[in-house]
């Protein structure tokens, strides 16, 4: 699984305070440690840098203690720095298996959108990234659209080496979910045989791997579809309201792996549902990969 320590990431702000809600449900799918965590910002605080420090120490000092009484194991860092840098590093150093961060933070406008932290977290983590939604931030309702998270998950895949390994955590996640929705987008080509083509291999993928969720005892739903994939997927998933949105941060023929793939972005910024992505182990990148 994906969840066994957990980075959450906050910044105080409303919507980021709200992620707390989501532990319990995460707690019930594998999650065994949390690092509670907030960085310091050095161009923003300046000298009072270290006041700052101990002050969110503190907040977060509180949090840990009312988790711990309701029993879950929690540490707490609070490093100086440029955020996005110090979430990451410090997932990396602590063996995260996860970062949990919100997608609006301290002054955000537009609902779909990410704050600037959470995309160059998202853009550059070697380790997977949860981006919470909420409910309505406009109107100031940040109720967490995490609540069973996990029922009804949406996997777009292009058939990469890199999808594929995402695949293989879907396929370990079956046995936790009711069901899931897998998405194929072939985009159109002059040629139309080589189109069918495609959409015949395709479909013939499609149906292997919903064969392999229905053995794991999952529900599945096929779509294979034409447009463009961004699009279809956000479609998609409002069409078969799923819960989350599971893909790989990098997609067939992108090309250096620290960057976000553009239908990974457009996705990430606009779904109104959670969306899980994965980064691509470069070591098997090369090789012949799993489903």
């Amino acid at each position: 699984m994906l969840m066994k320590k957990i980075l959450l990431a906050t910044d105080f702000s409303p919507p980021a305070q709200e992620l707390m809600a989501c532990l319990a449900e995460l707690k019930a799918h594998g999650m065994e440690e949390v690092i509670l965590f907030h960085a310091v910002s050095i161009v923003r605080a300046q000298g009072s840098a270290l006041e700052v420090q101990r002050h969110y120490e503190e907040r977060l000092q509180q949090e840990k203690k009312r988790l711990e009484a309701e029993g879950y194991q929690v540490s707490i860092r609070v490093p100086m720095g440029f955020p996005p840098e110090e979430i990451i590093n410090t997932a990396v150093e602590e063996g995260a298996s996860l970062i949990l961060m919100g997608s609006h933070g301290g002054g955000m406008i537009r609902s779909l959108f990410l704050g600037s932290t959470t995309f160059d977290v998202v853009r550059l983590s070697p380790v997977p990234v949860l981006v919470e939604k909420f409910r309505d931030v406009n109107r100031k309702d940040y109720t967490p659209v995490c609540r069973l998270k996990f029922n009804r998950i949406l996997f777009p895949t292009d058939f990469s080496p890199c999808a594929r390994q995402v695949w293989q955590e879907l396929l370990n996640m079956a046995p936790y979910i009711d069901s899931a929705v897998l998405v194929s987008v072939v985009q159109k080509v002059r040629d139309e045989a080589m189109w069918q083509e495609l959409r015949d291999r395709n479909e013939q993928e499609l149906q292997q791997m919903r064969k392999e969720l229905e053995a794991a005892g999952c529900e599945v739903a096929v779509h294979l579809t034409d447009g463009t994939p961004s699009r279809r997927i956000l479609e998609i998933a409002d069409e078969e309201a799923v819960s989350l949105i599971l893909m790989p941060r990098r997609g067939e023929g992108f090309i250096q792996q620290l960057l976000l793939g553009s239908t990974a972005e457009a996705v990430a910024r606009q779904s109104k549902q959670p969306v899980l992505l994965v980064p691509c182990d470069t070591h098997v990148m090369n090789g012949s990969g799993v489903r």
